[in-house]
């Protein structure tokens, strides 16, 4: 079967532009969601403060905390195929050498498996692993958010760059309670929008 630029079948990206084709919101639905974490509780952070640290890792458990109230698909990828923390009872991968999670047939496979069109992309590091991820998924049509504050870059000129060159490409950089109040906006019960409204004022 032909592959195409992001190493997925042209029947299966056919399928992400067609679901785009009739999805109408402009916003990020969690309908037709994803949430992609990648090294989320890596400690390694080039001497950010302590402060900065905490700030990233409380953005990745609000955005994995509002998924789960969805029921939205969470992947994991952790190094070493490891996971950091009990917190993330989802599917779970290892990272790639390389940097490049969709070179890994065991995600691309669980990903075709639902019927997602858009990818919320966070984790380690915004410059590197968010950013190659970020554009293989709109190579094959994916809408693609990134909450920079829970998507570190290894320097301020790094994560400019990376920023600039996600929206360059056609992703959308964003907050991560800017992603919680559109799943709050578009969410299909008023059970969910309480429950993600509240988890957006702690």
């Amino acid at each position: 079967m032909t592959k195409r630029a992001g190493y997925r079948s042209t029947e299966a990206a056919g399928n992400v532009l067609s679901q785009t084709t009739y999805h109408r919101t402009p916003l990020a639905d969690p309908s037709v969601c994803c949430l992609v974490l990648i090294s989320p509780t890596q400690t390694d952070s080039f001497g950010k403060p302590p402060r900065v640290q905490g700030s990233y890792r409380r953005n990745v458990d609000l955005l994995t905390a509002a998924a789960q109230i969805v029921d939205m698909p969470v992947f994991v990828f952790c190094r070493n195929g490891i996971p950091e923390s009990s917190r993330f009872q989802h599917q779970t991968f290892a990272s790639e050498a390389h940097g490049c999670i969709w070179k890994n047939e065991g995600f691309t496979t669980a990903l075709d498996a639902k019927d997602c069109t858009t990818i919320v992309l966070a984790g380690h590091w915004l410059d590197h692993e968010i950013l190659v991820a970020a554009l293989y998924a709109l190579a094959d049509r994916y809408e693609v958010y990134v909450p920079v504050d829970a998507s570190p870059a290894h320097s301020k000129d790094a994560a400019r760059l990376a920023e600039a060159r996600l929206f360059r490409a056609g992703a959308t950089p964003l907050l991560a309670k800017q992603v919680v109040q559109e799943w709050t906006i578009e969410a299909c019960c008023t059970e969910q929008r309480a429950a993600l409204m509240s988890l957006s004022m702690l």
